[in-house]
């Protein structure tokens, strides 16, 4: 596989797709929350054409007190 950078998760998704109908499987690695969410999409068509993508998503660190939200930092 091969490392294709894209501006945003949907991108990224549809990329992976597109990766997958030319070499075979792809995978798309995005940020939790949201991006995940928005990366579903491109996956969803991976997936009614039967093509392997994997999709990776980060998540915080559930075992502190006081976890961050979505795209802020600890203090």
């Amino acid at each position: 596989m091969q490392q294709i950078g894209c501006s945003n998760e949907l991108n990224a998704s549809f990329a992976a797709e597109g990766y997958a109908r030319a070499n075979g499987a792809a995978a798309c690695i995005v940020t939790f929350s949201v991006g995940a969410l928005s990366a579903f999409n491109g996956t969803g068509g991976a997936y009614a054409e039967n093509l392997p993508v994997i999709l990776i998503s980060g998540g915080p660190n559930c075992t502190s007190g006081n976890r961050p939200r979505n795209g802020q930092t600890d203090p």
